[in-house]
């Protein structure tokens, strides 16, 4: 006991001989401030289980280097050095410890850093700030950005972004307005340019990226360093990581991505989830059923009072109850009623959006067409077709309830899936727009509200021009067109165009005809360019797959590859200039017109 007693005493002269200036007694004072603890009352700190001082706090924070920690008591929050003293007169709401000699404080008017003195390192305040790594530190601004700031408390670099994190090595992760990823320097220069869901730091090469398909690790070129993507991944540990499957089996992996062991067996048995797509449709027609019977518009409601309602038993509603509940449409509440889950509510009839119209349309002659698959995988014709003899289209204009049904559901969508379009695209550098096969006119209604010196063409079948409604607001500035894409096109002259969903439907010589003729009436002016909006084919990783059959099926059209749009744009007159991601399924290919001599070259 003496002899602790001693320690402290001589440690507390020591650490106030180094306030006093004796610089000598450096590595004496580290020694000292690393052996304090927090005490498991949290209300002070101790020396080998002896009270470091007598003072007592309402909490307080473990030391950091140059030997302070933060505390807090009824005069608010500031730091104290090893003796327990305060180091400076000033409190704040909040205090944090000592990064590269720099700590947080928050103040009634925002958050800032100060020196070990307890001078402001700078006179900015923020809405945020993280603590100094490699000279650095994140804050957030009052605007709800982020940036990283230096030693002096300037701009490390003028862009902001929606999230950033701590620098390691020189280089930090950084989140754009879609919610995506990539690493950036610290002069917020991008370091490979690939954008990822989700996306951690470099360790030892290598960092943990996430996208559609789930989780690996990419070089420092944002380059996968093997195809396959787990439910999980650790760093790399001396060349190997481990890491979980789909099916939740626990792998050990080299750099390369090749298996060394296995470490536990998939929780998920194959077999019975290939027996349980075998009979997915049981999904697909419990849903139906639970829709044709408006069970989604009678929630919240008890079982039995929904029994009554449906004029089924007890037993038939508890059925189809419990199909739905494992399905997640649905869920229970404390009292015992049956509520709609987070994305049940998008088959209630007046929710917005409801997919309630997209139910209908999916059960008719899409699944009818369906049936017969292997036809046009072996013709690769549209099943469509043989079935009635016409296309898809054209068989539309003869079934007006059917037209309207198809195109109303394409309006949700759009209004849906287009939402953030004008936060990717600025669309301030054109004068006009043309909407090529845009339906109702949900994205181009969107795009002039958001420009208002925007002058807008929806072009479309005649049809379907026929269900557009023009907002009142927009009457001077908005006009429709009906036509074919496959006759001649009006002399629109228009700078600017886009193509959403469209080139999907048809195959490769249709959509260059329509490349083609876009090119015939967009002008050669610098700031020309056309917006394409299709999901992007992944032969990686089988992303678009699904739908690329259904185009086959109904259309005889196809889901492309970036570099299959390439190619097609390229025999329109087109060269494509980037993919940005517009959502978790659509990307935006952007691309200008070629000259007559780019196109013959």
């Amino acid at each position: 006991m003496c002899v602790i007693a001693s320690l402290i005493f001589y440690s507390l002269g020591f650490f106030n001989q180094f306030r006093k200036g004796h610089k000598v007694h450096m590595i004496g004072e580290k020694v000292v401030w690393n052996m304090l603890e927090v005490a498991p009352s949290k209300t002070y700190h101790m020396l080998q289980g002896i009270p470091a001082y007598d003072q007592r706090f309402l909490s307080v924070l473990k030391f950091h280097h140059p030997g302070l920690a933060p505390v807090e008591d009824e005069t608010g929050a500031f730091h104290i050095d090893i003796s327990g003293l305060a180091i400076y007169k000033e409190r704040y709401l909040r205090t944090f410890g000592f990064y590269d000699e720099r700590a947080a404080v928050q103040s009634a008017s925002g958050l800032f850093h100060i020196f070990p003195d307890g001078k402001e390192v700078y006179s900015n305040r923020f809405a945020w700030c993280g603590n100094f790594q490699e000279k650095y530190s994140v804050v957030r601004d009052f605007d709800g950005t982020f940036f990283h700031i230096n030693h002096l408390g300037q701009r490390a670099y003028t862009d902001s972004f929606s999230y950033v994190g701590d620098f390691h090595e020189g280089i930090a992760t950084a989140q754009n307005s879609e919610g995506l990823y990539t690493h950036i320097d610290a002069k917020g220069n991008l370091i490979h340019g690939v954008w990822f869901y989700d996306l951690d730091v470099y360790h030892k090469g290598f960092a943990r990226a996430k996208d559609e398909r789930g989780w690996f690790h990419i070089d420092q070129a944002g380059q996968a360093v093997y195809q396959e993507r787990y439910q999980v991944v650790e760093p790399f540990y001396n060349g190997i990581a481990r890491v979980e499957s789909k099916a939740g089996a626990l792998l050990l992996v080299d750099e390369k991505g090749e298996l060394i062991r296995q470490l536990r067996a998939p929780l998920e048995d194959p077999f019975h989830k290939a027996s349980a797509e075998l009979v997915s449709y049981w999904r697909f027609y419990t849903l139906q059923a639970a829709i044709e019977l408006e069970v989604f518009d009678l929630l919240p409601e008890t079982a039995e009072v929904l029994g009554e309602k449906l004029e089924l038993s007890e037993t038939s509603t508890n059925r189809l109850l419990c199909a739905l509940q494992e399905l997640n449409f649905i869920e229970r509440g404390q009292k015992g009623e049956w509520g709609l889950s987070s994305i049940g509510v998008f088959l209630k009839k007046n929710h917005r959006p409801s997919l309630k119209g997209a139910a209908t349309l999916w059960k008719g002659e899409h699944m009818d067409a369906w049936k017969e698959i292997v036809y046009s995988l072996k013709t690769g014709k549209s099943a469509f077709n043989k079935q009635h003899g016409k296309g898809w289209f054209d068989w539309l204009k003869e079934h007006k309830e059917e037209d309207r049904l198809y195109h109303d559901v394409l309006q949700t969508y759009a209004e849906r899936d287009y939402i953030k379009i004008s936060q990717i695209i600025d669309f301030t550098k054109h004068r006009s727009l043309l909407d090529v096969g845009g339906g109702k006119g949900a994205l181009m209604i969107q795009l002039l509200k958001s420009y208002p010196h925007l002058q807008g063409i929806l072009f479309d079948l005649p049809n379907v021009i026929e269900q557009v409604k023009i907002p009142k607001e927009l009457q001077l500035r908005m006009k429709s067109e009906g036509g074919d894409f496959f006759n001649v096109w009006p002399p629109f002259g228009v700078e600017s165009a886009l193509l959403s969903r469209v080139l999907h439907d048809w195959s490769d010589q249709e959509a260059i005809h329509i490349l083609k003729s876009l090119f015939s009436v967009l002008s050669n002016a610098p700031t020309s360019r056309i917006y394409i909006i299709e999901n992007i084919l992944s032969c990686s990783g089988g992303h678009g797959g699904l739908l690329d059959l259904n185009m086959l099926v109904m259309t005889g059209g196809k889901e492309r590859t970036v570099e299959q749009f390439k190619e097609l744009l390229k025999k329109g007159g087109f060269e494509l200039e980037k993919a940005l991601s517009l959502n978790e399924v659509a990307s935006i290919l952007v691309a200008k017109k070629l000259t007559s001599t780019e196109s013959a070259c």
